[in-house]
């Protein structure tokens, strides 16, 4: 896609994936979202729309009970991305 057409966009769609949302693939990467943010609402504050899909509400549930291997049954990872959604 060219630049220009680029820069003129008001909608903005960001894929954000396990890997980049988590530390180590463990738990949620606080310091990273919170800069994350900061970089979206600069994009709003534009007049853009952003929409955010993630894919790390297992990793987010596993922080939250405190796990530190990824769950290999599927009922146990299902309960995971429930608590981390």
């Amino acid at each position: 896609m060219e630049r220009k057409k680029i820069k003129k966009a008001k909608r903005i769609v960001i894929k954000v994936g396990a890997s980049v949302l988590t530390a180590k693939g463990l738990k949620l990467d606080e310091r990273w979202i919170k800069e994350f943010t900061a970089q979206v609402a600069s994009l709003f504050k534009q007049g853009n729309q952003v929409v955010i899909v993630s894919s790390g509400a297992i990793a987010a549930g596993m922080g939250l009970l405190g796990m530190k291997k990824r769950p290999k049954s599927l009922p146990e990872q299902q309960a995971c991305a429930a608590l981390g959604q």
